[in-house]
């Protein structure tokens, strides 16, 4: 049985636990669940393996068609993570506030703001992005 609970649990359940030899098990797989609920982690680790997005270049401008872009040497950077992708020698640069990346990406034909938000357990919710040339004109984005 797994139970999850946040990190001030921790210290308790690791007492009661200690004379029946399952400490180990314990601390890991609670660190498990909080690491993964942090979403630079997930990144970092490689659970988020594609950037993917509607409209633009990649799709014709059509807003109903997705391309997704594998996510290549990420790195931790101050409060978030730098993270390349396979699209025009694509980079993004993300911070993390609360539950949402929000930062710049770079490709060789566009810049612009792309965030995306995840739920208490880390996984993707949703995504935008815009082209510094959109005037906030926002498209979807998405993390798989």
């Amino acid at each position: 049985m797994l139970i999850e609970m946040g990190e001030a649990a921790e210290p308790m359940l690791r007492a009661k636990l200690q004379d029946k030899g399952l400490e180990l098990e314990v601390v890991v797989r609670i660190q498990k669940i909080l690491a993964s609920a942090d979403p630079v982690e997930g990144i970092l680790s490689g659970r988020y393996k594609e950037l993917g997005w509607a409209s633009g270049f990649a799709n014709s401008g059509d807003p109903e068609k997705v391309s997704y872009f594998r996510l290549f040497g990420a790195k931790r950077v101050a409060e978030g993570v730098a993270v390349n992708f396979d699209w025009q020698n694509g980079s993004m640069e993300l911070r993390l506030h609360g539950r949402t990346l929000s930062g710049r990406y770079r490709q060789d034909n566009a810049t612009g703001h792309i965030e995306f938000t995840f739920d208490a357990r880390g996984e993707f919710v949703s995504g935008r992005w815009d082209d510094d040339t959109c005037d906030g004109h926002w498209e979807k984005a998405f993390m798989r």
